[in-house]
């Protein structure tokens, strides 16, 4: 691949992944594609072997890994932000180095960019799994709100649409951000998604890794991510007044479903829902409980028998 611009950068995080980026980077070089694509692995000092894992694959695929190694451990929106910089393909791709793609999941996404200019991100279900034991896709397919155009106004009502480790965007749409503020994935969204649209697709083409070191992503929030969303959310409000609507149902929304779930944090909502001056948008409650009820963590998949 030397000398060539890749069509698709493939950006993996690393932290104390010694366990899992074996079998993440594997997926990643696995794939067939009809272009070429790098990956760049950013790692935010690593106290396992990971680092030593990254510079044996970076040493058996020259042409094809590219390592950003941080000199000290910076956090992973820095590590994240650094890693993305580097990225020379027209679309990105973001996987989380403790995860597993699915053969075909660049083609496909690559595919669609190419064919709809209105789509700036796409995202698909995933399937979760620890160990042997595989899980239903998350957010569950067959529902109203995948497979077609979704705005911003809407990504502002569903929150945190897309697992992160199905997204791929637009590289050029990276101009558009502000990178002062340190977001999460959604509020990434936000920003990436510009004029344009976003899509969840139906097929499933990765693995989110359930482990006690990875990022909480149950139906019911722990105060972290509830702080680290309150947060995006403000400065959304702040950044975009016209879906103040939408934020205004979302932060309701969870509200509700913190005090119903006994969670001492359910006021960091509320205030949310205060600061956005504005009445909820009643007209997408259906879709949002819909997306509440397909996200919610799945039930363990049985073997088949024969």
């Amino acid at each position: 691949m030397a000398g060539k611009e890749p069509k698709v950068s493939v950006c993996v995080i690393t932290y104390n992944h010694a366990r899992y980026v074996e079998e993440c980077l594997d997926s990643i070089l696995a794939q067939e594609t009809t272009f070429d694509f790098e990956i760049i692995v950013g790692d935010d000092m690593s106290q396992d072997d990971t680092r030593k894992i990254l510079h044996e694959y970076a040493a058996r695929y020259p042409d094809r890994i590219r390592l950003v190694l941080q000199p000290d451990r910076s956090g992973g929106a820095k590590n994240y932000e650094d890693t993305h910089s580097l990225a020379r393909g027209e679309y990105v791709a973001h996987v989380d180095g403790d995860d597993v793609i699915l053969p075909g999941k660049l083609q496909r996404q690559a595919e669609l960019l190419d064919g709809n200019h209105q789509l700036n991100i796409l995202w698909h279900p995933v399937v979760q799994f620890s160990g042997s034991d595989d899980f239903e896709a998350r957010p569950r397919p067959g529902s109203s709100y995948m497979d077609r155009l979704v705005t911003r106004d809407e990504i502002a009502l569903l929150g945190p649409f897309g697992p992160h480790s199905s997204t791929m965007y637009r590289r050029c749409q990276v101009s558009s951000r502000d990178r002062s503020f340190k977001g999460n994935d959604w509020f990434i969204s936000m920003e990436l998604i510009g004029d344009g649209c976003a899509m969840m697709v139906s097929e499933v083409l990765g693995k989110y890794r359930l482990h006690p070191d990875g990022l909480s992503e149950g139906a019911v929030a722990s105060i972290k991510n509830r702080e680290l969303l309150c947060r995006c959310q403000l400065e959304v409000i702040r950044r975009f007044p016209q879906h103040r609507s939408a934020i205004a149902m979302r932060a309701l929304a969870n509200t509700l479903l913190d005090a119903v779930n006994m969670q001492s944090f359910f006021m960091l909502s509320f205030k949310v829902f205060l600061r956005c001056g504005a009445l909820p948008r009643l007209s997408g409650t259906p879709l949002l409980w819909e997306f509440f009820r397909t996200s919610k963590r799945p039930r363990r998949l049985r073997p088949v028998q024969s």
